[in-house]
């Protein structure tokens, strides 16, 4: 299951995501910050800080992911991911984009802020 904790900074608001990834875990958390971001009326820029995150997603779900990305933040104007560089694929990003997300996947923090703060 996912957690998170969701703070907001001057030009966006962060997520970060902490917990074993499954395509249920993903499912659950995504509503809850949206939810979040709502009632903090945070600014539409979020960082998805990934890096506590445990394990991996097959292609179909990663997919399933990126589409739900879409689904939840469609009123975020960028969203910007961390994640260990060995998991970034181009297929949660692909399915989100192909959704209307503007998306992007980070290894490193301060490249994702520089992305998302732009």
């Amino acid at each position: 299951m996912l957690d998170y904790r969701l703070t907001a900074q001057e030009a966006f608001a962060l997520a970060q995501l902490h917990g074993l990834v499954s395509l249920e875990g993903w499912q659950a958390v995504l509503p809850k910050v949206a939810g979040a971001l709502v009632e903090t009326a945070a600014p539409p820029r979020l960082v998805i800080d990934m890096t506590a995150v445990l394990g991996y997603l097959g292609t179909p779900e990663r997919r399933q992911v990126g589409a739900l990305l879409a689904m939840h933040f469609r009123q975020i104007e960028k969203v910007a991911i961390v994640v260990q560089a060995h998991k970034i694929t181009d297929v949660v990003s692909s399915e989100a984009q192909r959704n209307g997300l503007t998306l992007r996947l980070f290894p490193e923090h301060d490249d994702a802020v520089a992305w998302v703060s732009a």
